[in-house]
């Protein structure tokens, strides 16, 4: 599993399950605001405007989870940070994920994009992915040492 044993892969399923799953709950709130927003502008220089910005829930801002705008003069979207104990080490991983709301053009929300639904991952699964990828990849070097000096074209 390279460098990463399996308190790693355990923490990082996690991380990304706690992420995912708030992801859902804080797109469920925003998109239904943004709709509302759509053809107005929204984007100032350095960030969403105060209008916006005061029908914002409040965030979370912990070393658990943390939740920012991220300014885009393209589009409109938060990063979801998490963090997660790596067994029972003193290490920690950190995860984000890009929760995109809509477009923008000049400032202006010109469209709001679906409700994101969460993924749930568990171990065995993980585990299972893992081992093909390896498989193939096994297979794939094979493949390649058999083609020699013509590895290059495959």
């Amino acid at each position: 599993m390279s460098y990463y044993n399996e308190e790693h892969l355990k923490a990082k399923i996690r991380a990304v399950n706690r992420a995912n799953a708030y992801a859902e709950q804080l797109s469920n709130t925003l998109i239904p605001i943004f709709k509302e927003l759509i053809g107005k502008k929204v984007k100032k220089v350095g960030g969403l405007t105060i209008k916006v910005k005061s029908l914002l829930p409040d965030f979370p801002h912990s070393p658990e989870i943390n939740v920012y705008y991220h300014d885009s003069n393209y589009s409109v979207f938060f990063i979801v940070k998490v963090s997660e104990m790596i067994g029972n080490s003193c290490t920690c991983l950190y995860y984000e994920l890009t929760l995109n709301i809509g477009k923008l053009d000049g400032g202006i929300l010109t469209e709001v994009y679906e409700q994101f639904k969460a993924t749930s991952y568990n171990l065995e699964d993980i585990k299972n992915k893992i081992e093909v990828c390896k498989n193939a990849q096994r297979a794939l070097d094979s493949a390649k040492d058999d083609l020699g000096i013509f590895a290059d074209f495959a």
